[in-house]
């Protein structure tokens, strides 16, 4: 069984390599936009079954560094462990970082949790110096930034 730290090792080297391979190819998040396309190919077709939590870690130059899932819930909710962002922040010496989460029901509306953990991860990034750029609700056919409801 994998545990958190192998799976973002594992997703952070596969970044690392696909940089490395395709040196003109460099993974940059310039808007939401870009976001949502990152995230259609981390949640590979699962955005409409159950929630998950993603978060994307990125460089001063906004680069992708790797990402990981930091939660994986049912229909309706997803755990999110704030110390787990930020030790796979730390560990990828990310500067930055993206949130990504899906809504299996279609809504794009952002729920009290969805609101109050992302003020947590905010206030956490403000001590540690790594800033929280977004937060994406993504559904099957649609997403919505969040960020700026906070």
């Amino acid at each position: 069984m994998n545990t958190l730290n192998e799976s973002f090792t594992f997703e952070y080297c596969l970044t690392k390599k696909y940089k490395t391979n395709q040196q003109t190819k460099k993974i940059t998040i310039k808007n939401e936009y870009d976001v949502n396309q990152f995230a259609r190919t981390i949640y590979q077709g699962e955005e409409g079954i159950f929630e998950s939590f993603f978060t994307i870690y990125l460089d001063n130059s906004n680069n992708v560094l790797g990402y990981s899932r930091i939660g994986k819930g049912g229909i309706t909710s997803v755990n999110v462990d704030i110390r787990l962002i930020f030790n796979n922040a730390i560990l990828s010496l990310a500067t930055a970082i993206i949130l990504v989460h899906n809504h299996p029901s279609g809504k794009l509306n952002p729920s009290n949790a969805d609101i109050e953990i992302t003020q947590k991860i905010k206030k956490a990034g403000e001590i540690l110096d790594i800033k929280v750029l977004d937060h994406l609700i993504i559904t099957e056919h649609s997403f919505k930034s969040i960020i700026n409801e906070i």
